[in-house]
């Protein structure tokens, strides 16, 4: 275990999750990860620096680099990221969010599986801006995938955890974005349903997508707001509810298709 000269000053944490920590001390803002290390900013502006803890799986590290890691830095430097996983499909991105379970990464696999889909990003989504333009870039290589999700896709290997599933296309550079998907189960659904979202329900989609180190003060709390208002306004959200049995999947993801191919006039219903 590393050692600290200084013990921060830690925020209160955020319910639910006991593993992240963030505080700050009288030089640096410091946020750490139980099991994995821990990251300080220097106040004054310079690069973050973060030390891992020992022992870290190997696999697991690079996942954390790539993902929430990865989120953190561009957040610090003030640019935003989606807990999501995303695709480019006809050169414009989609981003799926949604609850853990919600089948994110599955419905990224089955687009690049069964619609010609590229994939860009998988558990944290960056959004640049191009002028009003908000834009997805690819940032992994791999697709995390539970059991019944590669026995799906015939993805021969041990049963288990979620393992790293290379997929069939990758994006070559970012897309801008075409829509925000929420993703959530229904099994009254007889079949696959998207619709618009609109006012106070698009607000709170994108404040539990959004990712967040914020220490609580205001000046957090009024950039967050900021970049939700901004991401708000600039794409349209939508819901897409489905039955959770993974055999729905290939006929949600056909809504999702002929949303991404249309001309863009459609309301989001389909």
């Amino acid at each position: 275990m590393n050692e600290y000269p200084t013990e921060p000053r830690w925020a209160p944490a955020t319910p639910g999750d006991d593993q992240l920590r963030i505080g700050r001390t009288s030089s640096a803002i410091v946020i750490e990860w139980r099991g994995i290390g821990r990251l300080s900013a220097p106040l004054a502006g310079g690069s973050p620096t973060f030390v891992p803890e020992e022992p870290v799986r190997p696999d697991l590290l690079k996942k954390f680099q790539a993902t929430e890691l990865l989120a953190c830095r561009r957040y610090l430097a003030g640019r935003a990221s989606l807990h999501g996983s995303a695709v480019a499909l006809g050169g414009q991105a989609l981003v799926l969010v949604g609850a853990s379970g919600a089948g994110k990464s599955t419905t990224a696999m089955a687009l690049v599986e069964h619609s010609g889909a590229s994939f860009l990003a998988d558990d944290i989504v960056p959004i640049d801006w191009v002028g009003t333009i908000a834009h997805a870039p690819p940032v992994d290589d791999a697709l995390w995938l539970t059991s019944e999700a590669r026995e799906h896709f015939r993805i021969s290997d041990a049963a288990g955890a979620k393992r790293a599933c290379p997929p069939r296309a990758r994006g070559l550079g970012p897309a801008p974005v075409r829509a925000i998907v929420l993703l959530e189960f229904d099994d009254a659904a007889s079949t696959p349903r998207l619709v618009a979202m609109t006012g106070h329900d698009t607000f709170v989609a994108l404040s539990q997508a959004h990712v967040s180190f914020s220490l609580g003060d205001n000046e957090g709390v009024l950039r967050d707001f900021e970049t939700r208002t901004r991401l708000a306004a600039a794409l349209p959200l939508l819901r897409l509810v489905r039955r959770k049995a993974i055999g729905g999947i290939n006929a949600a993801v056909n809504v999702l298709s002929r949303y991404m191919r249309a001309d863009g006039s459609e309301d989001g219903r389909a």
